[in-house]
């Protein structure tokens, strides 16, 4: 996965004059005098990056919903190792068609994630306009950081105004459960459901909405499938073991310590 912000790891780490060796299969960074594994900072690395919780197939909106009503959409999911959430996203079709890349919201999204009981642990709002970064064609607020703890269930949603596509006062989002029309290799069409690739600490459980409401409320409603989870995603960091943050704080140390 790609990774729009960037985590504390290998990539942030400054060589002595750029310069790197690999030493019996390991590469190791120059720090004065020091040499230090270079693979305890990269799984350190790989721990703290941040991710968006799933990316589907060619990132455009085929089949795409309208705004005939106030609802709240979004999904329920497991989760499959403690998380960090800290960005909420809506999907930014293009202003013209849904299948062209983004490039404006044409209003603003309230998104939050509850516990099953409906208790709200965190919410934000996605910007209007390009207010908000992108990221694989879904626009990211930033909201207080929440801890979802590993094996239980959590929802993702946000709330969808009444309006209109072609009038710019609503903007679709990519409705997975359908079947897609895809340009098929060698020429001619395939049709079938777009893949989507979920991160393995996430595993997705069934829609989630509510209709009708005028304002951002739990969405208390359930079906199975997932046509609604293209409405909502959410970045995240994996919550590092503490294996992993031993070994970086000690190659941290070493390295500290012999600059003295």
């Amino acid at each position: 996965m790609e990774q729009p912000f960037a985590g504390a790891g290998a990539s942030s780490i400054r060589t002595r004059k750029g310069v790197s060796n690999r030493t019996k299969g390991y590469k190791y960074i120059f720090s004065k005098n020091v040499l230090i594994p270079f693979f305890l900072f990269a799984g350190a690395g790989d721990a703290f990056a941040q991710r968006a919780a799933y990316d589907f197939e060619d990132r455009m909106a085929r089949v795409s919903t309208s705004g005939a009503v106030n609802r709240m959409v979004g999904w329920e999911f497991t989760t499959n190792a403690p998380i960090i959430v800290s960005h909420l996203g809506y999907f930014d079709a293009g202003n013209t068609n849904p299948t062209s890349p983004p490039d404006g919201l044409f209003r603003s999204y309230p998104m939050g994630v509850w516990r099953p009981d409906g208790t709200l642990l965190t919410q934000g709002t996605v910007l209007q306009g390009t207010g908000s970064p992108d990221f694989q064609s879904y626009r990211y607020a930033d909201v207080p950081d929440v801890t979802l703890q590993a094996g239980q269930r959590y929802i993702v949603a946000g709330f969808l105004p009444e309006g209109n596509y072609s009038q710019q006062t609503y903007d679709p989002y990519p409705d997975f459960g359908s079947d897609w029309i895809f340009p098929a290799p060698g020429g001619g069409f395939e049709v079938r459901q777009p893949v989507v690739d979920y991160e393995p600490q996430i595993t997705q459980v069934q829609n989630r909405f509510a209709l009708f409401n005028t304002s951002f409320v739990f969405p208390n409603q359930t079906f199975a499938g997932d046509n609604l989870v293209g409405a909502a995603n959410f970045q995240f960091t994996v919550v590092p073991e503490p294996a992993t943050v031993g070994l970086f704080v000690v190659a941290l140390g070493v390295a500290v310590a012999r600059r003295r």
